[in-house]
């Protein structure tokens, strides 16, 4: 027996963009009159401004650091990627962020303080709780130089 109720049907045989074209390397960039080189000069504790840190990774967050030191101590390094690291950045150096899920449903929604993953692609880390917080010298007379450095890797490798 044959059966010819046949339905004739239309394939989109494309590859969508996300499949085949290479993703853009990661950005990491200053905010709100941060820039690379930027030196702020503050007392402990009285630092007004809102510099940050804005990041945008096609591929989701891999792997988001950031290392700070002042010339007498071993640098700090936390990976905001790492839920242990993203609690003590939080609670400890008073580092904040905000993050923006891939989905285009929740990218108006941002996520405070949430631990960046292969869904995160794009976010921003404040700094300013995190600059009032360092400590000064205990010489009144000496002046500490703190270094902040932020890098990571997305979710591709």
């Amino acid at each position: 027996m044959l059966d010819d109720s046949l339905t004739s049907v239309i394939l989109d045989d494309t590859i969508p963009d996300f499949m085949w074209k290479p993703l853009g390397k990661p950005e990491i960039k200053g905010g709100n009159g941060l820039s690379e080189g930027k030196e702020y000069t503050m007392t402990a504790g009285s630092f007004a401004g809102q510099p940050q840190i804005e990041f945008a990774m096609q591929g989701g967050v891999g792997a988001l650091y950031i290392k700070y030191w002042h010339d007498d101590e071993n640098p700090v390094v936390y990976n905001l990627a790492d839920a242990t690291d993203a609690v003590e950045a939080s609670s400890e150096a008073h580092f904040s962020w905000v993050s923006y899920l891939m989905s285009d449903a929740a990218q108006g929604e941002p996520q405070t303080n949430k631990i960046l993953d292969k869904h995160v692609n794009s976010g921003i880390i404040y700094l300013e709780n995190a600059f009032n917080s360092l400590t000064s010298s205990p010489k009144e007379d000496e002046v500490y130089t703190y270094h902040f450095q932020v890098y990571g890797a997305d979710a591709t490798g």
